[in-house]
């Protein structure tokens, strides 16, 4: 090897021969040269190295093999075959086991188990470009011609032995150009080319098919399967372009939505001034004779059968809505039947409704959108008739009237002067959700404006029905035996309730016998029964102490019976007066759970008062089928007696009408019976209030 190698400067004469006579390094088995002018120029090939025992040796290409014995000669870099970039090894053989390496090296090359070359950059690896002129290209091609069925050899061994390198997965699956890969593109499209063809195996023309043509995507109908709007713009716009009469279905549904919504609004502006005009007084009755119009028609002779007021004209202010008045054609209901129906609405919970009863439909604003006609019956039968508006006092409000009429019902509710709980919005959506699950997934979409109509027509036919069957029972006709369910579910309801019109006639009927019938409270004293509610109370002090404290209350208490109208805080005086402090006094509420003990009790003796003692009577009365085992219950059957007196003679299980005498044909209770009975509830719950504690709903 030579060409440009420079010795060393500083170096002594004869350590060439010392290093060659005892080399201070075993020598590599092979130098990969990499010729790189002017560094490496040219290669001479000597019989070996003096003093190393070592022959060289040169091989090149791919696989590496030894240069032929006719290149031996040639000691430049272009007469070995070694071009630009090309790599030629150097390979140092020991002189004595040159023909056994020979023959190991030929073995390794039929095994093709060649031996790699060491990776560049190595510490005995020269680089050498040769000069810009390069050998003639024919040679080249012969060189690769000859070499070609082992560098394929070689190349197979090598790739046998090495993994295949894998694809990195690109992370989020994108590709290299920024873009996201599609799962569905696996590979390259394949164009499709129309027209003629020629098969190549027989040269036949063939004409390849069109390509078909996408099947037309048919957009649903609205209301079947697809919004007919996407947004708030959209239904905007739908209902501008419906106001021209256009739009099709769509535009018929929105001009009909509009239209509803209008009338809605118009119906609440005119309530909010009914409620104004009752509050201010500015309203007046006039009474409709016959002949005269009324709600668009012509009244025929006076309103039989329908109790007082008959048809009225309302003559209410707009108020804020603008100058003038108003005016309203009702028939007035009767006081009886404006009662049940105010008390029917109460405890009947509308379709839908948000509250547990239907209180909420009895809010002036309610009642007077909903029902105008129940809304001045109210206010006719509180005013009176014919009255005009309120000189020289402050008129009373609606929620007044209502108490006024209906003592006995909690009108607490309207304490926001009538105004009703507003729910917020996450609340009704709440609602609607639980609507929606009650309903099988129908999540009543249709508004609140469906609730009111579906609720006025409610009350609409509670009102007929109320008003028919009240005329019914005033001409003495009962209840009809072709009337039908409804009906007589609406005679049922004005039974339960009763007016005080209908007390004057049943005291009329009965020849003025129970006109002065009232609950008698005896003054007997009986210390057993003061006993009997004190030791009802099951705790220790109260049994060690019973005797004692019934002593204590004997001279002011007789008996239960004086027990059961008295207040806890009036029992305790009565104790405290009598010496009992501090510890030993009972607290108030023990001294109420004998107050409950003795009312209890009481209510048992007054009913058997009521009913001259009849057992069976109070019997049936107590019964599921007519469940009236009290005053309060009792008293609302006044209107129809004769549907009281056909409950309790109605057949039970096993035959009979309950009396157990067997006479199945003659009831043993008759209207006049049931006429006075609650006659004398309304009296026993004028005598003693706490009365009306007891009863069903």
């Amino acid at each position: 090897m030579g060409g440009g190698k420079k010795k060393k400067p500083g170096r002594p004469p004869g350590a060439a021969a010392a290093a060659a006579a005892h080399p201070p390094w075993p020598p590599p088995d092979h130098v990969r040269v990499r010729p790189d002018p002017p560094r490496v120029r040219r290669v001479r090939r000597p019989g070996g190295c003096r003093g190393t025992g070592l022959a060289v040796r040169f091989l090149g290409g791919f696989p590496p093999r030894e240069l032929s014995a006719e290149d031996e000669g040639r000691d430049d870099l272009d007469g070995l075959g070694v071009g630009p970039n090309e790599s030629l090894i150097v390979r140092f053989v020991p002189l004595d086991g040159g023909a056994a390496n020979e023959a190991a090296a030929s073995k390794k090359k039929a095994a093709g188990d060649e031996e790699k070359p060491p990776a560049p950059g190595g510490p005995d690896e020269v680089d050498a470009k040769p000069a810009a002129a390069a050998r003639p290209r024919r040679a080249a091609a012969e060189e690769a011609s000859r070499n070609f069925a082992s560098v394929i050899a070689a190349q197979d061994a090598m790739m046998a032995g090495s993994p295949s390198p894998k694809s990195k997965k690109r992370a989020g699956g994108k590709t290299a150009g920024g873009g996201k890969k599609s799962a569905n593109n696996k590979g390259g499209k394949r164009a499709k080319i129309t027209g003629t063809g020629y098969r190549l195996r027989d040269g036949a023309a063939s004409a390849s098919p069109a390509k078909p043509r996408a099947a037309a995507r048919r957009r649903p109908a609205a209301g079947k399967g697809e919004a007919a709007f996407s947004s708030r713009d959209d239904v905007a716009s739908g209902l501008l372009s419906s106001l021209n009469g256009g739009g099709g279905n769509v535009g018929r549904f929105l001009r009909a939505a509009m239209c509803g919504a209008v009338e809605r609004t118009y119906e609440a502006a005119r309530a909010r001034a009914r409620v104004a005009a009752v509050a201010s007084g500015g309203y007046s009755f006039e009474a409709v004779g016959s002949g005269g119009r009324a709600g668009g028609g012509h009244v025929l002779g006076g309103a039989a059968g329908a109790g007082e007021g008959g048809h009225q004209t309302v003559s209410y202010s707009r108020g804020i809505d603008g100058r003038g008045t108003n005016e309203d054609d009702v028939e007035i209901i009767p006081a009886d039947a404006t009662k049940a129906a105010l008390e029917m609405v109460y405890r009947t919970p509308p379709d839908g409704s948000e509250e547990e009863d239907g209180r909420e439909m009895l809010r002036p604003a309610s009642v007077a959108q909903m029902s105008p006609r129940l809304f001045w019956s109210v206010v006719y039968h509180s005013r009176g008739a014919g009255s005009v508006g309120n000189e020289g006092s402050a008129p009373p409000s609606f929620e007044e009237m209502l108490v006024a009429l209906l003592p006995e019902l909690d009108w607490t509710f309207l304490g926001r002067g009538g105004r009703r709980r507003a729910l917020s919005e996450k609340a009704r959506e709440n609602l609607a959700q639980e609507r929606a699950a009650e309903n099988g997934g129908d999540d009543g979409d249709d508004g609140e404006g469906a609730d009111e109509e579906s609720a006025r027509r409610a009350i609409e036919r509670l009102e007929d029905d109320i008003v028919r069957s009240a005329a019914s029972a005033n001409d003495g006709e009962g209840v009809p035996a072709a009337a039908d369910e409804r009906e007589r579910r609406a005679q049922a309801a004005l039974a339960r309730f009763g007016g005080a019109s209908s007390a004057g006639v049943a005291t009329e009927e009965n020849g003025g016998s129970d006109a002065e019938w009232h609950v008698v409270t005896p003054d007997d004293d009986d210390i057993d029964e003061l006993l009997e509610c004190i030791r009802a109370v099951d705790a220790p002090s109260v049994q060690d102490n019973a005797s004692a404290w019934a002593d204590a209350l004997l001279p002011s208490v007789p008996n239960w019976r004086r027990l059961a109208d008295l207040a806890p805080a009036e029992v305790l005086s009565i104790l405290t007066g009598a010496g009992w402090l501090g510890r030993d006094l009972p607290d108030e509420g023990t001294a109420a759970r004998w107050i409950d003990e003795a009312q209890a009790r009481t209510l048992e003796e007054v009913m058997s008062e009521i009913l001259d003692g009849d057992g069976p009577a109070l019997d049936r009365l107590c019964g599921e089928d007519v469940r009236s085992g009290n005053p309060r219950d009792l008293a609302r059957w006044g209107a129809c007696p004769s549907l009281l007196a056909g409950a309790v003679n109605a057949p039970v299980p096993g035959g009979g009408s309950g009396d157990g005498d067997g006479e199945e044909d003659a009831p043993r209770w008759t209207e006049e019976d049931a006429g006075r009975w609650t006659s004398r509830a309304r009296t026993a719950l004028a005598d003693l209030p706490w009365l009306a504690e007891f009863g069903h709903g």
